[in-house]
């Protein structure tokens, strides 16, 4: 039988006057009204976000004070400082700058990227990040990353960003995701059908094909990210997701594992498409896939509700 989530579901808003929410079995694509940047500091969703970053801080300052001058690293310490003294400020004070925390996510984001480069192989005098370092960053972005996506001023951002980056061939892999995924029911099958039409439309050239493009890349990406916070055990607790015990567990369990086959399946989709993504939520994917593929989540059911 479908899991009765109503009370449960994860929302990924996109700023395309839909949003992608998993409702039963399925993520489902669904219209949404938007809102501003201060009506933010009242979304549970924004507030819980946040309180997970707070405790994240104080590691991410000492940490990086230990590389700022080191070779290729220059300034990391800096950017940690001016990260965590915009983040204290609160979402009330953050709502009125959410640009300047777009920029200084994005700046944390990249040192993931070179550090993933160096890790790779990359020629370079600097030395790759301690582990430590690196896994202070991730768990400032772990919550960081969404949560600039919480407010409106962040996602218009995301699309300016694509609008200069993304080429129109990911529309072809986009394609591909979906009809996997409809193909597996893990898009409901008539969301999937009008991503999908949008994106054949966005094939086309003129301005209403890059308009269709840029609609249907973002209900994309939507999906992907609602996925990826259901499949993994943080966006379980930082969505406001209360699981309920016995065999709904079970059937939640299911759902989880279903969702982190899909996955494991379109990794080498999911990491092109972002390719031309803001280097936080890059980076953040990144990782997450490869945790998935280290030790697929098994969650267990919390002790307490969150409120």
């Amino acid at each position: 039988g479908r899991v009765d989530l109503e009370a449960e579901k994860i929302a990924v808003e996109t700023g395309a006057g839909a949003t992608i929410v998993i409702e039963g079995d399925q993520a489902v694509l669904r219209p949404v009204s938007t809102t501003g940047d201060k009506d933010t500091a009242d979304d549970p969703v924004a507030q819980q976000l946040h309180a997970e970053l707070l405790k994240a801080l104080p590691a991410l300052i000492d940490q990086t004070a230990r590389c700022g001058n080191r070779e290729g690293w220059v300034g990391i310490d800096t950017t940690a400082h001016e990260y965590a003294r915009y983040v204290q400020q609160g979402l009330p004070e953050m709502a009125g700058s959410v640009a300047r925390f777009w920029n200084l996510s994005s700046k944390l984001g990249r040192y993931i990227d070179q550090d993933d480069r160096l890790r790779a192989g990359d020629p370079s005098f600097a030395e790759p990040l301690d582990t430590d370092v690196r896994r202070a960053i991730l768990d400032a972005l772990d919550p960081g990353a969404p949560l600039v996506r919480r407010f409106p001023t962040g996602l218009t951002l995301d699309e300016d960003h694509l609008r200069w980056k993304q080429p129109q061939e990911r529309s072809i892999i986009s394609i591909q995701m979906l009809q996997s995924a409809k193909q597996q029911q893990i898009l409901h099958g008539p969301s999937a059908d009008q991503i999908i039409d949008t994106h054949l439309v966005g094939q086309n050239q003129g301005i209403q094909a890059a308009k269709s493009r840029s609609w249907a890349g973002r209900l994309t990406r939507a999906f992907m990210l609602a996925v990826i916070i259901y499949a993994t055990p943080a966006g379980h607790f930082v969505n406001g997701v209360a699981t309920k015990a016995g065999e709904q567990f079970a059937e939640r369990s299911e759902l989880v594992r279903r969702f982190t086959d899909f996955l494991l399946q379109q990794e080498s989709r999911i990491i092109e498409l972002t390719q031309d993504l803001p280097p936080d939520i890059a980076a953040k994917i990144r990782e997450i896939i490869r945790r998935l593929h280290n030790q697929p989540p098994t969650p267990s059911p919390p002790t307490t509700t969150p409120v």
